[in-house]
């Protein structure tokens, strides 16, 4: 099983940051103690950590952050500075159609900011487990270094453009409203208001991006036939064209299909069990005051993602 080329690239990249950032990188015990990896080379693996920046603020933390990740081989995909959100994914490997997801999620504790990170990588894949540690910490490092500290690598042609474009707009999909940044702020304020199983505790932040983004496609899904478009989020065996749901908007009567619902509040947290965790959610029509409901589980997998049952 050889290490694609693009990944080498971009972990050959990588590892040229490592002076930009030796200081952060050498008060990064804690990140490195908090490292941890599931899943397997056959099924793919979920790598994450997490570690705390005293005395830095969330809304400063992000926005070097996603620096830091546009200059070191990835492609932030979605920022949200309300939420403390961003989404991102290896740009090499993107432009061939590949996503390799990395989230990073930021909050605010004490006085200052806990980052939790969360890498995905696909059946198969084999890299440096030891860099791409590395890497994750450098990550968490860069929300507490000024933008002068930020890496800014010479990347080669096969690793980044000499020219980036912009982070791509989400592509508009048949069936889906456009989600306002209000509504987008909205929902990921909701998923994090709790009260949340004690047991979740650690496994939230690295969660609350596809919890995110499966609610804001609920919302706004406008047919029925749209409602396939949620697959993206199933697990194996499970497919909600065949599934007995219903979107809340193509039922509503009076509201405009253009638009995405409000969330109101995502309650019922609960964990049957260790691996799987159930809520619900509210939704309401700004125009026309219609109220509906969803209920959800998602199951964390072998590989340590987490997909939806229903």
């Amino acid at each position: 099983m050889a290490q694609p080329k693009n990944l080498a690239v971009l972990f050959t990249t990588l590892a040229a940051l490592g002076p930009a950032l030796a200081s952060q990188a050498a008060q990064s015990d804690e990140c490195l103690r908090n490292y941890a990896v599931k899943g397997s080379a056959l099924s793919g693996k979920t790598h994450t950590t997490h570690g705390m920046l005293e005395g830095v603020a969330p809304t400063d933390a992000l926005p070097r952050i996603a620096r830091f990740l546009s200059l070191s081989g990835f492609t932030v995909l979605s920022q949200n500075p309300g939420a403390g959100l961003i989404e991102a994914a290896q740009s090499a490997m993107l432009a061939q159609g590949k996503r390799l997801p990395l989230n990073v999620a930021v909050t605010a504790q004490g006085n200052g900011s806990q980052v939790n990170t969360s890498f995905v990588t696909s059946p198969l894949m084999i890299f440096s487990t030891e860099t791409l540690k590395d890497h994750l910490c450098k990550t968490i490092a860069a929300g507490a270094a000024g933008d002068g500290a930020s890496p800014t690598p010479t990347p080669t042609a096969a690793a980044m453009p000499a020219n980036p474009a912009p982070p791509p707009a989400r592509p508009r999909i048949q069936g889906v409203a456009m989600l306002s940044p209000s509504q987008a702020e909205q929902i990921a304020t909701a998923l994090r208001k709790g009260p949340h199983p004690e047991r979740l505790s650690e496994a939230l932040p690295a969660l609350l991006p596809t919890l995110a983004q499966f609610v804001e496609r609920m919302a706004c899904i406008s047919t029925f036939s749209a409602v396939s478009t949620l697959d993206e989020f199933a697990a194996a065996g499970v497919s909600f064209r065949t599934k007995v749901i219903q979107a809340p908007m193509p039922k509503m009567k009076y509201h405009d299909s253009n638009q995405c619902l409000d969330v109101l509040r995502v309650q019922g947290w609960t964990m049957p069990a260790d691996n799987a965790l159930q809520f619900e959610v509210a939704y309401k029509a700004a125009d026309s005051g219609e109220v509906a409901k969803s209920s959800h589980e998602v199951v964390r997998q072998p590989d340590g993602s987490w997909l939806f049952r229903r």
